[in-house]
């Protein structure tokens, strides 16, 4: 028999960067937070026997996908001519990621714009995809309940 795990209400995630509370979310899949490499790296010997050894870098992507008509936008653009501004690098911001529905957890202290998204112009609406590297990114991938 089927049983019903859990619901997910995509409007319960929230996503700070710096001061800046996102919303106006493109369809699809509008947030993807990834560690940069795996947590061990393995090493297998000639006769079979493997050793692992932790990976000390922490650091991460976040993308965040927005409707090109989103105010957040402006907010990100802001902040990336702050960041283009100063030339001591020193622009960088808390981000996090949580669902409100669920229990995942996305946080990093120091985070920053990788590049300005393409500016694109069409008969539809368009969406903005904005990369942010994470120097210390910590995840919890949680479930959601019922």
């Amino acid at each position: 028999m089927a049983e019903l795990l859990g619901s997910f209400d995509p409007s319960k995630v929230i996503c700070t960067i710096g001061p800046v509370v996102i919303s106006g979310w493109s369809d699809g899949d509008f947030l993807t937070a990834t560690r940069d490499e795996d947590l061990y790296f393995k090493r297998v010997g000639a006769d079979g026997g493997v050793s692992r050894a932790r990976n000390s870098n922490k650091s991460g992507t976040i993308e965040v996908r927005t409707l090109s008509t989103s105010g957040a936008n402006d907010l990100i653009t802001a902040l990336f001519a702050l960041d283009n501004l100063s030339e001591d690098g020193k622009v960088v911001v808390p981000m996090s990621i949580t669902d409100l529905s669920g229990r995942t957890l996305v946080a990093a202290s120091q985070g920053w714009l990788r590049t300005l998204p393409p500016a694109v112009f069409s008969k539809e609406n368009a969406e903005c995809v904005w990369v942010f590297d994470c120097a210390d990114m910590s995840m919890f991938i949680g479930g959601n309940s019922v």
